[in-house]
């Protein structure tokens, strides 16, 4: 019995230093609300319909929530620069101007997220990934949907950061 009790405990203290470990070189995210093109507006104005800004929320939030969970990221509170991403949004527009926001959060990245609806039923979802230290490109990855639904753009967004941002990025 004593060796199975000193097994357990060497083999929680592993799993408790590989916690910590990991907690440790988890990259701090500052992760932006998703923005809309809809290309039949002009200049690529967003003007999304009620249903596309709530699903723009949901992807948000799903990103979120998949990023946390992977443990590879600690998502950081943009409570207190939400009035300035209201003000600077959209990022798709603004050449890296996000870097600035999430250095005010103390990020090392930061996430945006964008949406090109070129008709009522294709949809582009795309993510960038910016260095707040470089301003530099990092990754970017992209999906595109066929099914303009709630569960259809979530569905991309999951596939999206499971495929690209956390298993490849698991791999290096």
């Amino acid at each position: 019995m004593g060796k199975r009790y000193a097994v357990a405990a060497a083999t929680m203290a592993l799993a408790f230093i590989a916690c910590v470990h990991k907690a440790q070189s988890a990259e701090k995210i500052a992760i932006f609300p998703f923005e809309i093109i809809v290309e039949d507006t002009l200049e690529g104005i967003p003007i999304a319909k009620p249903a596309e800004k709530k699903r723009l929320m949901l992807m948000t939030e799903e990103v979120v929530k998949l990023l946390s969970a992977s443990g590879r990221y600690v998502i950081t509170d943009n409570g207190s620069v939400a009035a300035e991403i209201d003000k600077q949004s959209p990022f798709f527009k603004c050449n890296g101007c996000e870097v600035d926001v999430a250095k005010k959060v103390d990020a090392t990245l930061v996430l945006t997220g964008l949406v090109q609806k070129g008709s009522e039923s294709a949809a582009n979802i795309s993510v960038a990934v910016r260095s707040v230290a470089t301003g530099e490109l990092v990754k970017t990855a992209g999906i595109t949907v066929l099914e303009n639904t709630d569960d259809g753009w979530i569905r991309g967004i999951r596939r999206l950061i499971k495929n690209r941002m956390i298993e490849e990025g698991s791999q290096k």
